[in-house]
């Protein structure tokens, strides 16, 4: 049996092929709040016991991305107001968060202030 295609065959067979039906793409975002006081307050009370706290520790038992984000956020906030600062030791290495030695009470007033929304 000899394997010729003509031009006919290969019309019928294009005539033969169905087009997928378009499906519905309705996409839902939800969004979840997450709240940079609370990521404040979660820093500085796993600082309050210890000088020093790895990032990734900061992290443990919140499977959202976005926490790992506002939690960061909230660690460059409290740097920039001079509560604590951050060191990594080389690039793409640990990040570790420590706490500043600083009057408790000239912190405290600095937290008030700290009501950042997300």
């Amino acid at each position: 049996m000899p394997l010729e295609t003509t031009w006919a065959d290969v019309f019928t067979a294009a005539l033969g092929v169905e087009m997928p039906t378009p499906r519905q793409g309705l996409h839902r975002v939800t969004t979840r709040t997450i709240s940079m006081h609370e990521k404040v307050a979660l820093i500085l009370d796993r600082l309050q016991d210890q000088s020093g706290i790895e990032f990734s520790r900061l992290l443990k038992g919140f499977g959202d991305t976005m926490h790992g984000v506002m939690t960061f956020l909230a660690g460059l906030e409290l740097t920039r107001r001079r509560v604590l600062f951050l060191r990594q030791s080389q690039p793409f290495s640990e990040l570790w968060f420590y706490r500043r030695e600083e009057d408790e009470d000239e912190v405290s007033a600095d937290l008030e202030v700290v009501e950042v929304d997300s």
